[in-house]
């Protein structure tokens, strides 16, 4: 009897799990990473992830045999645009990181510049072709 309590309890939290962690906890629900970033590093970094998990997305809409070739050409034109300057902040960032410096930083500044329109564009393109 004791043992069946505890499964019952253990599936009770499972269940639950899933519908808790959909809440926005003390108001803050964070859609943005970018946003939500508050030092360069971490903006640049933000950046970086958030173009690979748009980037994913966009290869998936392009697979899709109903998605129209415009959109197809339009994503693919987003991403030949995008992809050279996140790559260009990927490693203005690992300098950053290494050295430090004031001259490490404004780089780093100019590739956030650079890449935070690029990857806004290409995700404006993934989300309206959802």
């Amino acid at each position: 009897m004791h043992r069946s309590m505890r499964v019952f309890a253990l599936a009770l939290v499972l269940a639950a799990t899933p519908a808790c962690a959909s809440l926005p906890v003390g108001g803050t629900r964070i859609e943005n990473p970018v946003a939500a970033a508050r030092t360069l590093d971490q903006r640049a970094y933000a950046l970086t992830q958030s173009y690979a998990a748009i980037l994913e997305e966009a290869a998936d809409i392009v697979r899709d045999p109903a998605t129209p070739a415009e959109a197809r050409a339009a994503l693919a034109r987003a991403e030949a645009a995008a992809t050279p300057v996140v790559e260009a902040l990927h490693g203005a960032l690992a300098a950053y990181r290494a050295a430090r410096t004031s001259a490490a930083q404004s780089r780093l500044e100019r590739a956030v510049a650079s890449a935070a329109p690029a990857v806004a564009e290409l995700q404006s393109l993934v989300r309206s072709n959802r």
